[in-house]
């Protein structure tokens, strides 16, 4: 047992031996050189190029629109609001300056979604496009090559699924040709909440490109030996031309108007130099978390006491642990608890509610709380994953304040 702050940390013998290796990052937070970003908070739009498409631009059709709002904000004071009038139509905010220089970055944004909105257009074709990569061909035309797209996987639901847009290209795969989707089950898409959309492509005219999809920190989709763009050789060597936007794009989503948010986007450098890509092989729509600073988190949702129990996989040994209750709210803090330093193997933490909160919970009963940890391995980047819990007092505390 290692005490650390307010955390206790038990490591199960035997379990660090398999997770000795090199970790890919996960989430670009730390150890890649920024080449663009934008926050929003001059109070406009113009970080993403202006009125004089300064290597990119905001792009509207339809109803749709986009402005600065200070409504909510993943950090300062200011974000994009990005607004579809009749749930109908577009706005984009692109980026083309950046992949014409560079052939691998990692392209991230948060985005918050504030209700759960439902798809209703023609169900043979209905979409909402909140992130894709473009490809400009030699007689000018810019047509989706990657989207990632919204849909609900059941009543109440959103998920994000990947989508090969084009129709006549060959692709993704050498012999494969018409629109593909590669679906997964690993998170579903948060309303009321910010959360991180992060992708990492290598642009590719044949069949060496990659690109690899995280939420929050959760690797979706793994894809290598695909093509990501035409063949243009207007702007660089490798002769591709993708570009990248966020939206809020949809033939019809309901209720009306359909508001989200976006904030602190950037683009980067891959901390460490993409692998060379292997034969081409049928991509895996969802991937696995070995190459993850930490997979398998478990957390209860429902749980008893003054403290909340979980327990994680960490990767590498000497990674640092964070963990971070939050009112349901998000206005206060509710609990926190680090250790510096982990052993690699299954890691059982527990993170203690501040006293206030104890006497919250006392006098209500219960607790509606968000936990979110973070894990930094040595020498990479840190990721993060949260959980909802539902926190009820304990049944001997309840006895005790009822005699």
């Amino acid at each position: 047992m290692v005490a650390a702050g307010l955390v206790s940390l038990v490591l199960l013998a035997g379990e660090h031996r398999s997770s000795e290796r090199s970790v890919r990052p996960v989430a670009l937070q730390s150890g890649g050189t920024v080449v663009w970003s934008t926050g929003m908070e001059d109070g406009t739009l113009d970080g993403w190029g202006g009125a004089a498409l300064n290597g990119g631009g905001e792009f509207d059709s339809g109803s749709g629109v986009s402005t600065a709002s200070r409504d909510v904000a993943h950090s300062g004071s200011w974000s994009a609001e990005m607004t579809l009038a009749d749930g109908s139509g577009g706005t984009r905010l692109l980026r083309w300056q950046e992949p014409r220089a560079y052939r691998d970055l990692v392209f991230s944004a948060w985005f918050y979604i504030p209700r759960t909105y439902t798809l209703t257009g023609d169900p043979s074709g209905r979409f909402w496009n909140v992130f894709q990569f473009k490809s400009r061909s030699t007689t000018g035309s810019v047509d989706p090559m990657w989207d990632l797209i919204v849909d609900n996987p059941a009543p109440g639901r959103m998920r994000i699924n990947l989508d090969w847009s084009p129709r006549t290209l060959q692709g993704p795969l050498p012999g494969q040709s018409g629109w593909r989707r590669f679906t997964q089950s690993v998170a579903d898409v948060p309303a009321g909440r910010w959360f991180q959309l992060t992708a990492e492509l290598r642009q590719s005219n044949a069949f060496d490109g990659s690109l690899r999809v995280w939420q929050d920190g959760e690797l979706l989709f793994d894809l290598t030996g695909i093509r990501t763009t035409y063949l243009n050789c207007a702007y660089n060597s490798w002769c591709g031309s993708n570009e990248w936007s966020i939206n809020n794009y949809s033939d019809a989503l309901s209720p009306a108007p359909s508001v989200i948010y976006a904030d602190d986007a950037n683009i980067a450098l891959p901390a460490a130099p993409s692998p060379a890509p292997g034969p081409a092989a049928p991509p895996s729509p969802v991937a696995q978390p070995a190459d993850r600073p930490f997979s398998g988190l478990i957390v209860k949702r429902r749980q008893r006491g003054t403290f909340v129990r979980g327990r994680v996989r960490i990767a590498r040994a000497g990674s640092r642990f964070a963990a971070v209750l939050h009112s349901e709210d998000r206005r206060r803090v509710a609990g926190r608890a680090r250790a510096r330093r982990v052993q690699a193997g299954i890691l059982h933490f527990r993170v203690s509610l501040t006293r206030a909160q104890r006497l919250r919970l006392r006098r209500r009963h219960s607790l509606s709380l968000r936990l979110r940890i973070t894990v930094t391995p040595p020498g990479g980047a840190r990721a993060s994953a949260e959980r909802r819990v539902d926190l009820r007092r304990s049944a001997r505390n309840h006895d005790r304040s009822a005699s």
